[in-house]
């Protein structure tokens, strides 16, 4: 059976989200924020991974980084309901670091099932940065903070641009 991992740190959305995909018939578990979710995965990995962009604390990007430098093929599908950014403005980055779908809030139980449903077909693939040929031999996720995807997380992640 398909599982997913909802990582969301509105509690009415992430119970939403949890109530829709068992009515759907896969098996859930949740995360009010990314450092909980991010355990959840290494404790007991899922099918995929559906993770809120704009979150206290570890950040979506931050998030998304963290997960596939554990499991470089996680299926994580990125969602946003824009938060100060354009929905697409942190969608993409989250694309072109790994993730596998994008969604932007709000979307129905017919999208949601269609992305997950995508995202478990995809075969494994490097990020989009190693599909471009930026660098062949590098890892898609840098441990260097000048890489791009460590440029996109900083540029989201200051606390100043989130509001608090």
């Amino acid at each position: 059976m398909t599982s997913v991992l909802v990582i969301d740190d509105d509690a009415d959305v992430r119970e939403m989200l949890c109530q829709i995909l068992s009515e759907l018939g896969y098996t859930v578990s949740a995360a009010s924020n990314g450092k909980l979710g991010l355990e959840s995965y290494q404790t007991e990995p899922v099918s995929v991974v559906l993770l809120d962009m704009f979150m206290p604390g570890e950040h979506g990007l931050e998030t998304l980084r963290d997960l596939l430098r554990y499991d470089p093929n996680a299926r994580v599908i990125a969602m946003t309901g824009g938060g100060q950014y354009d929905q697409m403005e942190i969608l993409k980055p989250a694309i072109y670091m790994g993730a596998r779908k994008k969604l932007q809030k709000p979307f129905t139980s017919a999208e949601l099932k269609s992305a997950i449903e995508e995202a478990i077909l995809m075969p494994n693939a490097k990020s989009k940065r190693d599909q471009a040929g930026d660098d062949p031999n590098a890892s898609s996720l840098p441990e260097s903070a000048s890489g791009p995807e460590n440029q996109y997380v900083a540029r989201f992640s200051r606390k100043d641009s989130l509001g608090q």
